[in-house]
Order: structure tokens, then sequence, then C-alpha cells
């Protein structure tokens, strides 16, 4: 009796210790509606078959903020709106080169004007179409006497800055420069450049051809035996001062001394116009010495020590004192005007004599004394009857003064 009890004991425990969550198997095999259960527990996690996408609808259930956070490629490239709604300020801002090159620049360079001798207008006109909110934009004119084209002016030409600042560049914008220190009687070749942030843009290649000193030279009858310039050589209206020369030399410059004066040697002995007693007879300058024949042009020349005089002792001399310059009338009734134009010595220009005080060359060498050459020179301080103009010769020959040439027969 007590083995039965144990029997049946054992039997109801083995009951009790049955699993009560394994799904009864239906005739084809498959698992019931039970396996679908979330209660299922981890069994039902590891299952491939439990994954969502077995089921259509699990997709649309998902926040696609997730997806486009974790791979916002394929976010670009599903959504079509997703370049248009970008900021376009920002895409200019990562690929300027976009508005570059929509960019249109023309550049032209064009003919200059109001040419003197040393002096010319340079013009030209910059038009940009498209251009870049805050592009930097600098724009210069190039300009050389050697140089031809327009990338040989840019790399060893001389640089002109046009500080002024321009707006309305798609309508065009006209720029123009004032340039000096010009050489007189030479051609001189120009560009227009324009710089767009690191571009340069280069423009075309104009001429022009600085006034020679000959252009500004008239002769003037004063009933005398030579006529006489109404300018100095180097100026371009009577009242003004022209170039300064050295005795002999035919060559401007502003800065004499003994070191640089063409016809010293190193020794400071002279090479040419030597004097009494040295062999050389020449009186006066030849004709490749003198600035007026070299500069002004063949029919032009230095006058000489008489025809100085002549002009001195034949004419009325009238001081205008409010532009120190004379009137200098012939008995004919024709006149000139002469400035009073100071010198320069070995310290430099003399201020003090000028409007007060001038001087000007004679082809004659002062024979006697052969480094001195002979000047006209004229005082507007003494009063008549005084002498307010006189030939001098005791000027050496190295000073600089101005020439007022006569014509030749």
């Amino acid at each position: 009796m007590k083995r039965i009890f144990l029997f049946m004991a054992a039997l109801l425990m083995l009951f009790a210790c049955k699993p009560k969550t394994e799904p009864e198997a239906t005739p084809s095999g498959e698992p019931t509606e039970l396996s679908k259960d979330p209660s299922a527990g981890p069994e039902a996690s590891e299952d491939p078959s439990s994954e969502p996408t077995t089921d259509p609808s699990y997709e649309s259930t998902t926040d696609p903020s997730e997806e486009s956070t974790t791979d916002p490629s394929e976010e670009a490239t599903t959504d079509p709106s997703y370049e248009s709604t970008t900021d376009p300020s920002e895409d200019i801002s990562e690929d300027p080169s976009e508005e570059i090159a929509q960019m249109k620049v023309k550049v032209e360079t064009l003919d200059a004007e109001q040419i003197t001798m040393t002096t010319a207008f340079l013009n030209g006109r910059v038009t940009i179409e498209n251009l870049p909110s805050g592009a930097d934009i600098d724009y210069y004119f190039y300009i050389s006497s050697k140089y031809r084209t327009a990338q040989e002016i840019y790399d060893d030409g001389y640089d002109i800055a046009l500080y002024k600042s321009f707006t309305g560049w798609a309508d065009g914008v006209e720029m123009q420069m004032d340039v000096d220190d010009l050489d007189y009687d030479t051609k001189y070749y120009y560009i227009l450049l324009l710089w767009v942030d690191d571009t340069y843009y280069l423009g075309n290649v104009k001429s022009f051809k600085t006034a020679s000193c000959g252009d500004y030279a008239h002769a003037v009858d004063l009933g005398l035996s030579v006529k006489w310039c109404d300018v100095n050589i180097g100026a371009e209206t009577p009242q003004e001062d022209g170039f300064y020369f050295a005795w002999g030399e035919i060559k401007e410059k502003y800065r004499f001394t003994e070191n640089n004066y063409a016809m010293y040697d190193s020794s400071g002995k002279l090479t040419n116009y030597k004097g009494e007693g040295s062999g050389d007879s020449k009186k006066k300058l030849s004709v490749s010495d003198d600035a007026a024949y070299k500069l002004l042009g063949r029919s032009w020349r230095m006058p000489t020590r008489d025809e100085c005089q002549e002009l001195i002792d034949n004419c009325n001399w009238e001081f205008i004192s409010n532009g120190f310059y004379w009137k200098v009338t012939g008995k004919n009734g024709n006149y000139i005007y002469i400035p009073n134009a100071s010198f320069y010595d070995e310290n430099g220009f003399s201020s003090k004599h000028n409007g007060k005080y001038g001087s000007y060359w004679t082809s004659t060498l002062n024979w006697e004394d052969p480094d001195l050459a002979y000047s006209m020179d004229l005082n507007s301080t003494w009063s008549k009857p005084n002498y307010t103009q006189y030939i001098d010769g005791n000027g050496y020959r190295f000073y600089g003064l101005p020439i007022r040439a006569v014509a030749r027969e």
C-alpha cells in the first residue's frame, strides 16, 4: 500500500514540473500564435522569424528622424527636397568658385590724353557682371618705354595704383590717372590691369609718345641778327624755367658737381674745350655739344656771347614782378618773355636767387679760364639806370643753367 502511494506521488510531481509555456504543435508543425506573444521571453527575441521584418507595418511605425540621424546620405538621396532646403548663402561661402565662374570681366585700355613732354593722362574702362559679394578689387595702370606686350608690361613695367573706390561695375567704370616724370620725346606702352581676389585681368595695350622740346619752340623776330626762341629748352610756356644743363652737356639733370660733369676726367682735368695754351682751339660749342641743336632740332642752337649782348642792348626790358619774368620787346614791337630762372651749383638749387636773378648759358667759352663759360645774367633787384642785364664770364661750367635758344640761319 505504501509503495502504491509513493508511485502516485511521483507521478503527480512529474506532472507538476512539466512546462506550461511550450506550445502545442499543429498538424503542419508550425508554431501557433502563442509564439508571437511578447511574453514568450528570451526565446522569442533570439528567433530571427520574430524580427519586425516579417511585419509590413513595422517600418511605418519607425520614427523617420532616427533614420536620418543614423544615415544622412540615405536621406539626402531619397528626399528630392533636401538641397532646396539648404541656405544658398552657405553654398556660396563653401564654394565661391561657382560665383567666380559666373563672373564676366572686360578690361579696356583707352587712349591717353593731354600728353606733354613729361606728363600724360591715361584712360581705361572696367566692366564686371555678376561680381561676387565681398570680392576684393584692385586696379592699376602699368607703363613701360621698353616692353610692348601686355604680359611684359605687367611683369617689368612701372605700376601706378588708383586709390579710389568705384561702384556700378556692371555698367562699366571709367578710370583715369595722371602720370608724370616721363621722358620727353619717348614712346610709352601701357595697360590697365584689374585684380579680383587672387586673379588678375590684363587690358589691351595702348601707346603714346611724349612731346619733344621742339614742339613748343617758335622763333620770334625781334629785329636783331638772329631770331629768338619764345621758350626755354624743356619749357612748355614762356614763363617756365625749363631744363637745366651743365655747359656743353646735352641732357638735363638736377644735380651739378665737378664729379658728375661730363667734361672732367677722374682727376678733375678738362677733356674738351681746354682753352688758351692747350692746343684746343675751340672757343664755342660744337653742334654735337649744343643742347639746343640736340633737343629742339637742327634749326636751333645756343646763342653766342655777342648775340646775348645784342639782345640786351637793342631791346626794352620790363620786369613783371608778379610773375618773376622779363618782357623783352624789340624795336619792331615784337616781344618774348624770359623768366628770372636761377641756377644750380654744387650745393643744389640757388633758391635765394630764384625770381630775383636769372642766368642763361651762352655757347662761348672763357678762353683765358676754360673752367668757366659766359652767361647772360639778369638782376631785377637793381633799379635803372644801373645794369640789370649783363654778360658774365665767371660761371663754372659744371653749374646748371637754363638755355634760351636762337634760330640757325
